[in-house]
């Protein structure tokens, strides 16, 4: 299994292939991605090139372009700035949606978002099966917010979070899940899992 990388822009390939699409999509993408160049991303490549790239960054200012605006809790939100993945029907997407909980959890952050333009089913599709949730538009692109604060009920779309009271039962069913998810993602024994994935429960 491929290893995940945290990379600066200046040490990835603009000219791979995997960045066409973003190029179409965002005008001037070659300009923006050259001013980030020591800032930091998340990037999995294997012999075929880049397969999934991500950049997040904290915002502390309201983006006026977003309708409705967000709540910022305590003035600060995580931004996914730039989301792409190649799955090719592997758990690769997963992995990505685990380091924005991570961040979120590390740096504290209560809310994310993205924007993402309703043409990408797919990667549309895994957000809303990890809890994120429609907010609006952002010009052409609709915005997506997790929400650490919202429990539903539904684990999946809850996690990394989970509400106790006193339901023991829903508490083991939760660390299965987790585990398991876990084992899926990492590829590591079930003891690595336990140790390893323990301080991402949240209890609310």
């Amino acid at each position: 299994m491929a290893s995940i990388e945290k990379l600066k822009f200046k040490d990835i390939n603009l000219e791979d292939d995997f960045f066409d699409s973003l190029k179409e999509d965002y005008p001037g993408f070659d300009k923006w991605f050259c001013r980030k160049a020591d800032e930091e991303t998340f990037i999995l490549r294997n012999d075929d090139g880049i397969q999934a790239f991500l950049y997040m960054k904290e915002e502390v200012d309201e983006d006026e372009k977003i309708e409705p605006k967000i709540e910022l809790d305590e003035k600060r939100i995580l931004k996914v700035g730039t989301f792409k993945i190649n799955a090719h029907g592997t758990k690769l997407g997963e992995r990505f949606i685990k380091l924005i909980f991570d961040r979120m959890i590390e740096k504290k952050f209560r809310k994310a978002y993205v924007t993402i333009f309703e043409k990408h089913l797919s990667l549309i599709t895994l957000l809303i099966k990890y809890g994120f949730q429609y907010h609006g538009k952002k010009g052409n692109e609709s915005v997506y917010i997790k929400n650490f604060d919202k429990i539903t009920g539904d684990i999946q779309k809850d996690y990394p979070m989970i509400k106790l009271e006193g339901n023991k039962n829903l508490f083991y069913l939760y660390i299965q899940c987790i585990i398991q998810n876990y084992f899926l993602i990492q590829n590591c024994t079930q003891k690595e899992i336990i140790l390893q994935k323990i301080y991402h429960i949240q209890i609310v």
